[in-house]
């Protein structure tokens, strides 16, 4: 399994089980699909994760719709942002117009960023990890159940590594 699968999957509800559900239900939580990016120096990390948050923060109280955005900066301090996402549709519709407009030869005004290697090391956290196949993490494990385990603080790096060998029945969110 890789990180890819577990994006995937959590984003269409696909794996989450009764147990992800009274995981939530016992400890105040929801889970949301989180993005984080964290550059210092000439270094950039980014990471797309299921996550389980307080059921009383902003980030939980944003509709399916939306999208919510934080920016925190050293001038700024924090600032976040809420608005109507586009949605697949209107993504798609939007990709289709690009593609006539570069085909009738008008110009598309793009900016990229190369990102040559992605510092996984730099986005670290707790992670609740469920499966057949958890003693993998036995070295970094702080909780133990029967269903599933909570780990100590890892990079995505560490964890990462340490998906790639199980099943793809697996789940893992990371805790806030």
């Amino acid at each position: 399994m890789n990180m890819y699968e577990i994006i995937t999957k959590a984003k269409h509800g696909e794996k989450l089980s009764d147990e992800e559900i009274r995981y939530c239900r016992d400890n105040g939580l929801r889970i949301v699909l989180k993005g984080e990016a964290v550059k210092t120096d000439d270094r950039v990390s980014l990471a797309v994760y299921p996550q389980y948050i307080d059921s009383s923060s902003a980030l939980s109280n944003v509709s399916v719709n939306n999208n919510y955005f934080v920016l925190e900066s050293e001038n700024l301090g924090t600032l976040s942002f809420k608005g109507q996402g586009a949605g697949m549709l209107p993504t798609a519709s939007n990709v289709i117009l690009d593609i006539m407009d570069i085909m009738a030869g008008n110009r598309v005004k793009t900016e990229s960023v190369l990102l040559t290697e992605n510092h996984d090391e730099l986005l670290s956290g707790k992670f609740y990890v469920r499966g057949n196949d958890i003693s993998v993490f036995d070295d970094v494990c702080e909780v133990r159940t029967g269903a599933y385990i909570i780990t100590k603080e890892l990079s995505v790096k560490e964890l990462r590594e340490k998906v790639k060998g199980m099943s793809p029945d697996a789940f893992v969110a990371r805790i806030d």
